[in-house]
């Protein structure tokens, strides 16, 4: 008995996958709802309130060099302006009505981002679920940033506020993104499974995988007994 070992071809995929297909869509459809319901009535709104930062010199002598220098060196502002007690400052320096909050440390270095831009400037996010929290911390770091970085910088050039923190509207929770994100990766898992269960089935299911797969003819096929009975019983009423 000689196994051809077959290669997987074309129509050996769709045998597998064609009558499949509305479990792939059933698993994608639920997968796409989860994913958008939860963006949609479960997660909660975030807003981000940022300030912009530009490096300059003093005496208006800035080179470009000067300024990519001052461009590169956001990680090292960012290392800074993220450190305990300069955080530390920063919930110190908020409104009074924020005491109540508790807030920690490791919860802003979690809340603020950083972005480079051009020329320069820099901007510095803070990103909660309360509209009025992340405005208030992006004010509060932007009153000490560019003293706290002059400072403990060495040769640091000076910085300025081009544009202050304003009241946020909420960010985009990305439903429909996340619902098709649902999809896709249900219809990926929902195959994956399929193929997995196809290839471990190792039940002959009719004479085409013998023939497909080993080199000797078939001489006969003995039927499934209860679907012969119950083709008989179907004709017999029939005829009736």
């Amino acid at each position: 008995m000689e196994n051809k070992n077959k290669e997987i071809t074309l129509k050996d995929l769709a045998n597998i996958f064609i009558p499949k297909l509305w479990i792939i869509a059933v698993v994608a459809l639920v997968l796409a709802i989860a994913l958008g319901g939860f963006s949609m009535f479960i997660k909660k709104d975030t807003y981000t309130s940022s300030s912009t930062l530009y490096v300059y010199r003093t005496d208006q002598s800035a080179t470009t060099g000067d300024i990519t220098a001052a461009h590169e060196m956001l990680e090292i502002y960012e290392i800074v302006l993220k450190s305990d007690d300069v955080l530390g400052m920063v919930i110190s320096k908020l409104p009074a009505e924020y005491a109540s909050m508790n807030l920690t440390i490791a919860y802003l270095r979690n809340s603020i981002s950083f972005t480079n831009k051009v020329n320069g400037a820099f901007a510095i996010s803070f990103t909660t679920d309360n509209q009025a929290l992340s405005f208030a911390l992006a004010q509060s770091m932007e009153s000490i940033a560019p003293s706290v970085i002059i400072t403990r910088i060495p040769n640091a050039l000076n910085i300025s506020i081009i544009q202050s923190a304003k009241l946020a509207n909420a960010n985009s929770k990305n439903t429909v993104r996340n619902a098709l994100i649902g999809f896709l990766g249900g219809a990926v898992l929902a195959a994956v499974v399929i193929w997995v269960v196809s290839v471990l089935d190792v039940k002959i299911h009719d004479k085409n995988k013998i023939e497909d797969n080993f080199d000797f003819p078939v001489l006969g096929v003995i039927p499934d007994q209860q679907i012969t009975q119950k083709r008989v019983e179907e004709a017999e009423n029939s005829a009736v």
